[in-house]
């Protein structure tokens, strides 16, 4: 019996081995798969990286170019004492035009300012227009309700003060037309050297003008003078009369949209010019490029301004239309209730339509006039509200837009930094070694320098060193004691043990030189920030190219999402794409997973945020 025993207990341990049998149904007992996450949203996502190097006195080293390009200029002379960040030595892009990038940042953040300026005053007039309907409506209302009657006087001295508003807008918009016209005419002349004042000026690039399309200077050169001339016809204008004609005021404001319409041409005209003309030995690229964004600029300053404009003009010719047969058939109605028309009075009433259907809605039933007016106070309501609107969204996004110029700005100028070559702390210049019209790459040795503070130098991965920058501040930890250093210096090439040198300065280490230092690194992605959230590299599996994606625990399971990365350094990798707070992300290795026979199980010890630490960054 002893060996069918055995055969029993045998059967019953790979039984027990493989699962459990319930109603003669065998089950697969799963084990557990034990997961660590990282809550999105904690604080210090970034990566620390840790060496440790010796602290040693003092020594030279080399100020090499952060750029490629032409040196312009040097600014020290051998021994000479400097101060931290003084300017070694100036390049001149000749790769990327970081220097005119600059430039033509700070010409472009000039020109947001001075268009909002003109939009806002535009904005404004409109607002202006629309708030004096509206109030016109509203008083018309509360006077037919009995809450404010107004007597024919009033009506008659607010009229007066509307036209005199009017008056003031009509001289505003004739200076604006002649201001436009007259900035325009000098401009253009500036290129085609139409009058004395630049007849020779432009004969360097005279020849490369609209030369793609044989008219195209000819008709920049014929509008530029009929602008001449129609400026003429508006400066006519202008010293003739300072007020609406009230008798044809078409007339005067036709004036004006014809400056409008004739200044537009010229633009038009000058950028055809402009994009038909030939890059050349004395039109260069970045001279016909600057002149395009001007003359688009100019375009748009039209545009804007003509648009106020056009609004000012049809709320003002409404004005026009109603203003005195009103103040006619008001007074009528007003003395149709206390005695009878004169025969003059009837045959006004009889002989001039507009007054005779004014003066008719005036007498009409009380309800239906209340109910007009109330009808005409919401709309002139809403068309105020609007024009508000349309005010805000407006100056919201010219602020935007000037917003994304400072941005730009702040970007051009951290790029043209790289363009200069500076002291990293106090020191000493030893010896030039560049000199200027020399043409240097990124790593040229520009000047030799002597520091007067201690320092550390040690070996890194080069993927670390690509990530800092000259004058970026590391923790040192020494004998308990936490210093600041600055990196002085950064090798661009790896040396025989395939890592790259970074040098720095430390205030205050004279007593610890000699002794071992530790040295923490915070690495930055490009936006100059280490806020975006960065986790183990086994976490992140790859998909296909540029295709990446993590694991996201919930409590119903996990969930794939496609993710972008950024930087990899050592064992951790930098995730660009946004997610939510509060989202749990899996950061262990998920590639031995078996849905079928595992279960997830969370670690029971909350995970710290993972500030990673590497002990080489290598």
């Amino acid at each position: 019996m002893k060996p069918l025993i055995a055969i029993f207990l045998l059967s019953t341990l790979l039984l027990s081995a493989c699962g459990s049998t319930i109603s003669g149904v065998t089950t697969i007992d799963k084990t557990p798969f034990i997961i660590d996450t990282y809550t999105v949203g904690q604080t210090q996502t970034g990566i620390t990286i840790e060496k440790t190097g010796r602290i040693t006195a003092s020594s030279s080293l080399t100020l090499s170019a952060q750029w490629a390009g032409e040196i312009s200029k040097i600014t020290v002379k051998e021994w000479q004492n400097v101060k931290a960040g003084a300017v070694i030595a100036t390049l001149k892009d000749t790769q990327n035009n970081y220097d005119l990038r600059y430039s033509q940042a700070v010409n472009t953040l000039k020109v947001q300012n001075a268009s909002i300026e003109t939009t806002r005053i535009n904005l404004l007039q409109s607002v202006d227009a629309a708030r004096i309907s509206y109030e016109r409506a509203r008083q018309a209302y509360e006077t037919l309700t009995g809450k404010n009657a107004l007597s024919y006087d009033t009506l008659v001295n607010t009229n007066s003060k509307t036209l005199d508003a009017y008056n003031e807008s009509y001289k505003t918009y004739l200076s604006d037309a002649e201001r436009i016209m007259t900035s325009m005419l000098y401009e253009a002349d500036k290129i085609l050297g139409i009058t004395t004042n630049f007849e020779y000026a432009n004969d360097a690039w005279e020849p490369y003008l609209g030369t793609r399309v044989g008219d195209s200077r000819a008709l920049a050169n014929n509008e530029w003078n009929t602008t001449y001339v129609v400026r003429g016809d508006l400066r006519a204008k202008i010293e003739k009369s300072k007020n609406i004609n009230l008798a044809d005021p078409i007339v005067d404001f036709d004036t004006i949209s014809k400056s409008y319409d004739q200044s537009r041409k010229l633009a038009d005209a000058m950028l055809y010019m402009l994009q038909n003309s030939v890059v050349g030995g004395g039109l260069p690229q970045e001279l016909l490029s600057g002149w395009v964004a001007a003359w688009n600029g100019q375009r748009w300053t039209i545009q804007a301004s003509e648009w106020g404009y056009n609004g000012w003009r049809a709320g003002t010719l409404t004005f026009f239309k109603w203003y005195k047969n009103t103040e006619i058939a008001n007074r009528l109605a007003l003395a149709s209730l206390s005695r009878a028309f004169t025969p003059e009075e009837t045959i006004l009433v009889s002989s001039n339509n507009d007054i005779r259907i004014t003066y008719e809605n005036a007498r009409i039933d009380l309800k239906d006039k209340v109910e007009n007016a109330r009808l005409n106070f919401e709309q002139a309501q809403k068309s105020y509200d609007t024009a508000q609107a349309l005010k805000s969204a407006t100056l919201i996004q010219l602020d935007a837009n000037r917003e994304n110029a400072k941005i730009a700005l702040q970007q051009a100028e951290r790029d043209a930094s790289k363009l200069r070559v500076t002291a990293p702390v106090d020191g000493i210049i030893s010896r030039v070694i560049a000199s200027v019209g020399q043409t240097v790459n990124i790593g040229s040795q520009i000047a030799e320098f002597t520091g007067r503070q201690p320092q550390i130098i040690i070996d890194v991965a080069p993927s670390l060193v690509a990530s800092l920058a000259i004058g970026d501040s590391v923790g040192i930890l020494v004998s308990e004691h936490t210093l600041t250093g600055i990196i002085t210096a950064l090798s661009t090439v790896a040396n025989a043990n395939l890592l790259s040198t970074i040098r720095i300065a430390i205030s205050d280490a004279g007593p610890y030189i000699g002794e071992s230092a530790t040295v923490s690194f915070v690495p930055q992605n490009e936006t100059g920030n280490n806020g975006n959230l960065t986790l183990p590299l086994d976490s992140v599996s790859i998909i296909a190219e540029w295709e990446w994606e993590l694991y996201i625990y919930t409590q119903t399971g996990i969930v794939r999402q496609s993710i972008k990365i950024g930087q990899t350094l050592g064992d951790t990798i930098e995730v660009i794409s946004p997610l939510a707070n509060g989202t749990q992300v899996i950061i262990t290795d998920m590639s031995n997973y078996d849905a079928s026979k595992q279960i997830l199980e969370k670690k029971k010890i909350a995970t710290p945020s993972p500030q990673i630490k590497t002990g080489t960054g290598e």
